[in-house]
């Protein structure tokens, strides 16, 4: 392929990295503002505290049973809550990661297009590039979407 064509291809690859970049930021502009997720970080721990200390003094076997097994679900539910935190945060890495390799990518395809001695290798690796990244941040999206609903009214799509 000439070389416009790789760069206007590199463009239009760009123009999805972008779109990916502004999903991703949506998902996490939602999950910031989850307010359930927000009060159950709150509410969970001081829920695992109480229900210990009341397993400690409780002596009649049925509600110590009750008591265990309302325990392990509050204990899996913070386990879930710090397992999305963690993938959240690893998002947010990713995307400021991703809007600096943007940046580069960017300055390059500029040079690319005033640089008429400049051969398609350069413009293939940029494409590449661009490529790999498009495709890293639409993986990351779609995981997300698979662990986190992050429908607000107003965010998303």
């Amino acid at each position: 392929a000439r070389l416009s064509e790789r760069t206007a291809d590199s463009v239009r690859r760009m123009e999805e990295w972008i779109s990916n970049i502004y999903h991703l930021a949506l998902r996490l502009q939602a999950y910031k503002n989850d307010a359930i997720l927000n009060r159950d970080r709150q509410q969970v721990p001081k829920a695992i505290r109480n229900l210990r200390a009341k397993l400690k003094l409780e002596d009649d076997a049925e509600v110590r049973a009750q008591l265990e097994a309302t325990l392990k679900s509050k204990q899996q539910q913070w386990k879930n809550l710090q397992a999305l935190d963690n993938l959240m945060e690893r998002a947010e890495l990713q995307l400021d990661h991703s809007v600096a390799a943007l940046g580069t990518a960017y300055s390059q395809l500029l040079l690319i297009r005033s640089s008429r001695e400049v051969d398609s290798t350069s413009a293939r690796r940029l494409q590449e590039s661009v490529d790999d990244e498009v495709a890293s941040l639409q993986d990351l999206v779609e995981s997300i979407n698979q662990v986190y609903d992050y429908r607000v009214e107003g965010l998303g799509s």
